[in-house]
């Protein structure tokens, strides 16, 4: 027997683009096409994207979007066509690009920061300064200028009398002991050092106060800039006297006025800049940022001690030590013959040397290793800088060394050219990421202090060739300098990288071409951040080598899980505060957060790093760089070119699909793309989550939506962020998307257009907009077998819709049942188990689809008594 037959009605709300879960399992409502119509507020609307609109010029149909630059007084597009070059265009005149620079190598994006670009290429960053209406190219670093640094200087000679009682005819003996040292009768030595350690004192203040040198001291200089000091040359060693003490020297005849002869060079700090114009042509370009050159030098490095005792004396004309030799202290140490630049024939008239009081060897040669501090005692401008002069310094800053500015902080590699492969601004600092350094080659000239005074010397030309292995990588760095030098001895070497290991010097005779090699090794230095070659002074020993010797440069490291932050304003310099490891993969792209990763840490993690092995949060510090690493995840991002900030959370791609991190949430928001690919779903032409992999993604602030776009396909998918759904529209192709807050700026190609998306919708716009929409298959609460009486489509609108009834018993064989452009659609009374509706659209803004109301009857069961 026949049950009766019993009419129901339901009310089904289009619920945007739902592929999942299976279709005898998905909710009334889901739909497989949503096509030209997003989710909105609840019901379905066109999809439009409005805003201000910048046609660029028809000639350059090949130029990409790479940033905009804006800042109070102007605003730019920067573009790169094909050929690499670079144009701008003020946004009042899109339809009129002027090119600047040269072009870059590969692959550009380009980041701003106040009025300097930074374009990011294959090659590094290369920096351009907005300036007189046109921008300027700075260059990739600032310039390493080939400062020389030597010494100007005479002998200086004064005496002083002292009574001698005892009898030192043995010490004037030149035909004595080899290095025999005599000792000062107790009454002589009582004399001498009544009076001879005030008398040197005295004489060293002197010259002191005059700002001149006369024990060792190591030299640098670094630049003045508005951002602070920075690019600090490394330390040269300068010799003024060689044993750092005095040379005092004596007949030591008794009588009551013998005189004491105290003799030493007395310096002052020079420098050369070979091609001086050139270099201030270069810093003239660089004015708004380097405003002067700092020369920096150390405390003195003096063996001698200023209230020590005089006790012995020897025989300068007899065979003495290479120490005793030193510590004479007279000028400056020659070639390995042990010979000394005298500059005067004053020592053969005195050939007794009374010992001065000095420390030992050892605690002489450790203040070499251990010097870090380094204070400024003077600064030139670069329009000043000369050819050759001397360091010009205030009265008594010598004197007055310790109370002078010194160098807070020596950064971790800042003279290496850095090659990023990702970049972001945040809190006003540029952050680069996975970063190949290029470990820089100096001027050799640069790197030591030059003997002179031995014009009849065979002239060479010098390269060093740095060993480093930094990062557990195996690099090679030439300093070479095609200008000659006279010959030298090299007891200083400082590179400025820890991980030096040795440096091979060669050695070029001008005259013939020979070459010869010294190998000497090198240690990280205890308080700076480089290596340094320092052997007690002993003599480099030059050798020929076989051909199998090999000096290849290769001066790249690769830190693929580094990130650098700059200062403040100046996207030029990185301290090494600012580097920081994050993970222990390749760092994939960068994102500011706006949220807390947990309760009570508002604002502590506010940037995301997306890495290999998994993303991380950076806690930022007092200072305003970061300072601790978190783990948040382990959702690889796939297309670091998704990743996009929103309002409150972060936006990128995974291998899921689509993923949000708001706070310490993050979840797949794509999951309801993933389902078994719809037949009659012809709007979706490449599968979702394979269409994500190479997306570009607009954030629309002014319709809270995403807007995942395409260079090869022209349809996009949109996500409503209000309405959690998934929509589809057919924008076109794009070539660029630059998201700028609150602004997303898309440059479209068939249009020839970029498109700043600033206003969500025009209601009063009259324009109709199709669109099409089909549900997945309805089961009206119940797999049973029902009839549809008639659906009813609800809404807001004026046009004509076009609606489409099918229907099956399987899921997978569809058959028309009818259609209709009326609201309301009478069907047959057949019964099936699935219906669809399909929709194809006319909607203005203002109307809008929320649903459909639809009536119908289950089939009636048979009923056995």
């Amino acid at each position: 027997m026949k049950g009766r037959s019993k009419d129901m009605e339901k009310q089904i709300k289009f619920l945007g683009v739902n592929l999942t879960p299976y279709s005898d399992m998905s909710p009334d409502g889901g739909l497989a096409v949503c096509s030209g119509l997003e989710r909105h507020a609840g019901s379905l609307r066109p999809v439009v994207l409005h805003g201000t609109s910048y046609a660029l010029p028809e000639d350059k149909t090949d130029v990409r979007l790479l940033a905009v630059h804006d800042t109070a007084s102007f605003s730019h597009f920067i573009f790169q066509d094909s050929s690499r070059q670079l144009y701008w265009s003020s946004r009042t005149t899109s339809q009129v690009l002027e090119n600047f620079g040269e072009p870059l190598s590969g692959e550009v994006s380009v980041k701003a920061l106040g009025n300097t670009l930074v374009a990011i290429d294959g090659d590094g960053m290369h920096y351009y300064v907005w300036e007189d209406g046109q921008y300027t190219y700075l260059g990739q670093q600032m310039p390493h200028l080939p400062l020389v640094f030597g010494l100007r200087g005479s002998v200086v000679e004064q005496s002083t009398e002292i009574e001698i009682k005892g009898d030192y005819s043995s010490v004037q003996n030149p035909s004595g002991p080899i290095g025999a040292l005599y000792v000062l009768t107790e009454e002589d030595r009582a004399a001498v050092n009544a009076v001879l350690p005030g008398f040197v004192n005295q004489l060293l203040a002197d010259y002191k106060e005059r700002n001149e040198f006369v024990y060792p001291f190591f030299v640098r200089w670094g630049y003045e800039t508005v951002f602070g000091d920075m690019l600090y040359s490394p330390p040269v060693l300068m010799m003024p006297n060689s044993g750092g003490t005095v040379n005092v020297q004596s007949t030591l005849d008794a009588k009551a006025n013998c005189d004491f002869f105290v003799t030493f060079f007395a310096t002052v700090l020079d420098y050369s800049l070979a091609g001086v114009e050139e270099w201030k042509e270069e810093l003239g370009r660089w004015a708004d940022i380097i405003t002067g050159i700092n020369f920096y030098v150390s405390d003195p490095l003096a063996a001698y001690v200023s209230d020590g005792q005089y006790s012995q004396v020897w025989n300068s004309n007899s065979i003495a030590t290479s120490g005793q030799r030193r510590n004479a202290g007279f000028g400056i140490v020659g070639d390995g013959g042990g010979r000394y630049w005298t500059q005067s024939a004053v020592k053969a008239y005195y050939s007794i040397h009374v010992q001065t009081p000095v420390v030992t060897d050892e605690e002489y040669n450790e203040k070499f290793r251990t010097t870090s501090v380094f204070w400024k005692v003077a600064t030139i401008k670069p329009e000043g800088l000369e050819e050759n002069a001397v360091v010009q310094m205030e009265a008594n800053t010598l004197v007055n060394l310790g109370t002078q500015e010194h160098i807070d902080e020596e950064p971790l590699g800042e003279h290496d050219q850095l090659i990023p492969r990702y970049s972001f601004i945040y809190n006003q600092r540029l952050h680069i990421a996975n970063v190949t350094r290029r470990l820089f080659g100096f001027q050799a000239e640069t790197l030591f202090t030059h003997e002179a005074g031995h014009s009849s010397r065979t002239e060479y030309r010098y390269a060093f060739y740095i060993y480093c292995n930094d990062n557990g990588g195996n690099q090679v760095v030439k300093c070479d300098n095609g200008e000659t030098s006279t010959a030298s001895n090299f007891y200083w070497l400082y590179y400025p990288n820890p991980s030096g290991y040795k440096v091979v010097i060669e050695q070029t005779a001008v005259s013939s071409g020979d070459k010869k090699y010294a190998e000497v090794p090198m240690k990280e230095h205890p308080l700076l951040n480089g290596s340094y070659y320092f052997d007690d002074f002993n003599a480099v020993e030059f050798s020929s080598r076989d051909a199998g010797f090999s000096i290849e440069e290769q001066p790249l490291v690769d830190n693929p899980n580094k990130l650098y932050t700059s200062e403040v304003g100046t996207p030029y310099h990185f301290p090494s505060s600012g580097i920081n490891t994050v993970g222990v993969g390749d760092i994939l792209g960068l994102a500011s957060v706006t949220t807390a990763l947990s309760q009570g840490q508002f604002g502590q993690f506010p940037l995301m790093v997306f890495c290999s092995d998994g993303n991380y949060a950076l806690q930022v510090s007092s200072e305003g760089l970061f300072s601790n690493v978190s783990p948040m995840q382990r959702d690889v991002c796939t297309n670091p070119d998704s990743i996009t900030p929103t309002d409150g959370a972060i936006i990128f791609v995974s291998a899921k699909g689509v993923m949000t991190a708001a706070g310490s949430d993050i979840r797949c928001i794509s999951e309801v793309l993933d389902g078994v690919p719809d037949e009659m779903a012809t709007a979706c032409i490449t599968p979702p989550r394979d269409y994500f992999q190479d997306c570009l993604v607009a954030y629309d602030y002014a319709g809270r939506r995403l807007i995942f776009l395409s260079k090869e396909e022209e349809t996009a998918w949109l996500m409503s962020l209000e309405d959690a759904s998934w929509s589809q529209a057919g924008l076109g192709t794009v070539a660029a998307i630059v998201n700028v807050y609150p602004y997303s700026y898309i440059q479209f190609v068939e249009r020839h257009e970029v498109l700043r998306l600033d206003k969500a919708y025009l209601y009063e716009d009259e324009t109709v907009y199709t669109g099409k929409l089909l549900t997945r298959p309805l089961k009206l609460d119940s797999l049973q077998l029902k009839s549809i009486h008639q659906f009813v489509l609800e809404g807001n609108y004026s046009h004509v819709q076009k609606m489409t009834l099918y229907a099956s018993n399987n899921g997978r064989q569809w058959l028309k049942l009818g259609e209709s452009t009326s609201r309301r659609v009478l069907t047959p009374g057949r019964y099936f188990k699935y219906y669809r509706i399909g929709i194809d659209t006319s909607l203005t803004e203002a109307e809008n689809l929320s649903g459909v109301r639809v009536d119908y009857a289950l089939r009636p069961e048979r009923r056995y008594r």
